[in-house]
């Protein structure tokens, strides 16, 4: 059974529940489980499949992106062309993390094209209020204006109003407000609406508690690459919950999601590789996974990590400890490679 819900104060509220490993097995420790917290809002343009009204045409301009960051973090440039005729550069918000301050000129356009029913618009104007990008920052008016794109089905905007009910940001707080929103951009294929709706069916708020629902829902957003999804999905096999129980899921699961660099994902196929839960016991790949997660994991979860690191290391020759690193060096180079 799942030990009590620890709270974590992460860059927002991060719940991680933790699972008693069999007292058998030779590596005491404890499986990291589910993230149950929200993703953020994201704000790159979707690409219009097929919407009679807008047609969108990619300009990127990434030379200060990154892929290490997660992909709502990097916006390439995109160029709204309405039928009419009328041009206008949208989108441009964040690069890096770091924010492009939009000129007046910009918010402007996008104001009398948003008055005049355009969805991307609307979106744009809501993004530029929550974020205070050339508006004075306005949940309420962020709030507002993906309102207006998201009745016109916009998932995007869909998906940014239901984490606006979730925080309580510009409306007040309505888990099961956030929950019909998450439904609809879900259904139009949107991952991290997905992702969210499993955790609210995990956690059960806006809808009762199911976990066959979370795994359903985590699964759509897993097989479309979403790392925390395959972390969660990997977790539910691994403890049974809304599956069953079933180790050699969750170490397919886990795998993808470490292979993402998700470091709890990294210290749970560790764990198993210790344990020989899913697939053989084999130290050197416990301690290379385990000293990534170690390596890479907040201030918060790295001296944990180390500990149980450390105490494979113990019954491992230098020899092993040796080559364990060297994977562990391998792994880093091909992740950064497949960052640029």
């Amino acid at each position: 059974m799942p030990d009590p819900i620890l709270l974590l104060n992460v860059t927002c509220l991060a719940i991680f529940g933790h699972c008693q490993v069999e007292a058998a097995l030779v590596l005491k420790s404890r499986l990291a489980d589910s993230d149950l917290n929200s993703e953020p809002t994201h704000r790159p343009m979707p690409y219009d499949a097929g919407r009679p009204r807008s047609v969108i045409r990619l300009s990127v301009n990434t030379s200060r992106c990154t892929r290490t960051l997660p992909p709502a973090s990097c916006y390439p440039l995109r160029m709204l062309t309405l039928r009419r005729g009328v041009v206008g550069v949208v989108a441009v918000l964040l690069v890096s993390g770091v924010a492009l301050a939009q000129t007046p000129a910009d918010i402007a356009e996008w104001r009398v094209q948003a008055n005049a029913g355009h969805e991307y618009a609307q979106y744009n104007l809501g993004v530029a209020y929550e974020t205070g990008q050339g508006v004075p920052q306005d949940y309420a008016q962020a709030a507002s204006w993906y309102r207006k794109a998201a009745d016109q089905g916009l998932a995007a905007a869909q998906y940014n109003l239901g984490v606006m009910y979730t925080n309580g940001q510009g409306v007040p707080q309505d888990y099961a407000q956030a929950v019909s929103w998450y439904r609809k951009a879900a259904d139009q294929g949107d991952a991290h609406a997905q992702y969210n709706l499993g955790v609210r069916y995990t956690n059960g708020q806006g809808v009762p508690q199911d976990y066959a629902q979370a795994v359903a829902w985590t699964r759509k957003a897993a097989d479309q690459g979403h790392a925390r999804a395959q972390h969660n999905l990997g977790t539910s096999y691994a403890n049974g919950r809304g599956v069953p129980q079933d180790f050699a899921q969750a170490v397919t699961w886990t795998r993808k999601a470490a292979d993402q660099g998700e470091t709890r994902s990294q210290f749970n196929l560790g764990a198993m590789y210790a344990n020989g839960q899913g697939v053989p016991k084999d130290a050197v790949l416990a301690y290379m996974w385990l000293n990534l997660a170690a390596s890479r994991a907040s201030a918060k979860d790295r001296e944990r990590h180390a500990e149980t690191r450390d105490r494979v290391a113990k019954k491992m020759t230098r020899a092993q400890i040796a080559e364990a690193q060297k994977l562990a060096r391998e792994w880093h180079a091909a992740f950064d490679t497949r960052q640029k």
